[in-house]
């Protein structure tokens, strides 16, 4: 398997998980409750009395009137089983949804008659009904049928219905005409980015740049094909400190837009204050990715959704974010997406890069030299390509066990604490790993105070670590001369 894909094979298959729940939750009905006994969704009994009866390729448009607004079902082409809402027209919709509406529609029916004659419609919500959609069916007559939708029964998940002009008065699931009662917006695709389906076509990250309002600067990612495979992620973070990144960590963070899928839709077309009134204008997290491939993809994280208690008051849980994208054909649209799918929102650089100071297989040191004040050493070490057979410290031989666990001990520097500012003075302990390809990693310890260090790795600052961790390592540098333990920092 292509290893810039290990770790993804899950998280695609709990993506396809949400999108099947996210478009289960658009068919319930918003009147459901948890402890109800009978769902929107209840089954209707038999036999169910049948209010229209054609094929569903029969419809040909379903103009709907709400309490939103307007909107037109169509099908673009007769006789296909494919609707398109014109409103809509540039974004992308919900083909099961449309479908269900036509389904609806061609095959309209009935738990119970209410009422055979009634006198008053009113009673029912019906005089002013909560909603209306008028059919054309492509039948030999070109029938035109207009539908009412009042009030809900007192049997939970239902509604009154009657045909236009009429005055015989049904009980209909709640459910099957949720798509006439509902926004503009329950249409729209809630898919913001199709993960690939095919693992070999995976795109490959050219750039992937995150901008956070809490943050004075950006945290950049690209892919490095020449890491360590199975451990290290193919992706690195190169600003505002360069670190090999953690592969079970950091996935959802190089990768988590492919496959990204809302939980609703708040607004489509918006406009500059929809922008502004969602967060939108000014976001709390923007996530810029380019791939190799050429496209070019843009994420804004705009205000929180708060939950609420059971008094409905909210509190200070956040559940979901507002957020739209940009480069994505027919997603010019505000969503709603649950925290747990915008990592980018409050994920910090210690929770995904390795945690090793350095990621150089001991196979492939030559040696480690080490200089300061008070330290002057080189370790050397001898290796068959695979693995190192021999170890010398200042010219005499060690236990090779101990060397390794030095070399460990070396390369786990606590890395908890990132740091990137300027630093003043000069380095008081040298550490240069040494490559057999000829390259190194030079790693410099300035005191910053006298309980703090700061490391540089290649000349940049990178961490802030506990100055006792120095003693310590330039202990265990005698203990492996002397064949004792290599202690561990703790």
């Amino acid at each position: 398997m292509n290893s810039k894909l290990k770790g993804l094979i899950v998280c695609g298959v709990f993506v396809v998980c949400l999108v099947g729940v996210a478009l289960a939750l658009k068919f319930m009905s918003p009147a459901q409750d948890d402890d109800s006994s009978v769902s929107s969704s209840a089954p209707q009994q038999e036999p169910a009395i049948p209010i229209v009866d054609y094929e569903r390729a029969q419809v040909k448009n379903i103009s709907i009137t709400n309490e939103f607004g307007e909107l037109n079902i169509s099908q673009p082409k007769l006789g296909e089983e494919k609707w398109t809402v014109d409103q809509l027209d540039g974004i992308e919709v919900e083909t099961v949804l449309t479908a269900s509406a036509a389904s609806t529609a061609s095959k309209l029916e009935a738990k119970d008659v209410a009422e055979e004659n009634a006198s008053d419609l009113d009673k029912y919500g019906l005089a002013q009904p909560t909603a209306q959609f008028t059919v054309s069916y492509s039948d030999k007559d070109h029938s035109v049928r207009t539908f009412l939708i009042g009030d809900e029964s007192p049997e939970k998940g239902y509604r009154y219905l009657c045909e236009k002009d009429t005055n015989k008065v049904y009980i209909v699931a709640e459910s099957s005409l949720l798509p006439f009662m509902s926004k503009l917006e329950y249409f729209v695709t809630l898919s913001m980015l199709p993960a690939p389906e095919n693992e070999n076509d995976w795109p490959t990250i050219k750039d992937l740049v995150v901008s956070r309002s809490d943050w004075d600067y950006q945290v950049k990612f690209r892919t490095e094909e020449d890491q360590t495979e199975g451990i290290m992620s193919m992706q690195v973070m190169y600003e505002p400190i360069y670190m090999s990144l953690n592969i079970s960590q950091s996935t959802d963070i190089t990768h988590g837009m492919w496959g990204l899928t809302a939980s609703d839709t708040v607004k489509a077309f918006p406009t500059e204050e929809d922008m502004k009134e969602y967060g939108l204008d000014s976001p709390r997290a923007t996530v810029e990715l380019s791939t190799e491939e050429g496209d070019s993809y843009t994420l804004k994280i705009g205000s929180p959704v708060y939950a609420t208690d059971e008094t409905g008051k909210e509190t200070q849980e956040i559940v979901s974010y507002y957020a739209c994208i940009d480069g994505v054909e027919g997603r010019d649209a505000i969503y709603i997406v649950q925290a747990e799918m915008l990592p980018w929102a409050d994920f910090k650089m210690e929770d995904v890069i390795t945690a090793l100071m350095t990621t150089n297989p001991i196979a492939d040191v030559e040696s480690v030299t080490i200089t300061g004040d008070n330290a002057d050493h080189k370790l050397e070490l001898v290796s068959n390509g695979d693995e190192v057979t021999q170890a010398k410290l200042d010219g005499s031989d060690v236990d090779l066990d101990l060397a390794k666990s030095f070399y460990q001990e070396l390369i786990s520097c606590p890395t908890n604490e990132i740091y990137f500012e300027k630093t003043k003075g000069e380095p008081y302990m040298t550490v240069s790993i040494n490559l057999r390809s000829g390259d190194a990693d030079v790693l410099e310890f300035v005191k910053d105070t006298d309980r703090r260090t700061i490391v540089l790795l290649n000349g940049r600052p990178q961490f802030r670590i506990a100055s006792n961790w120095t003693e310590l390592f330039l202990e265990n540098v005698r203990n492996l001369a002397a064949g004792d333990p290599i202690k561990k920092f703790v």
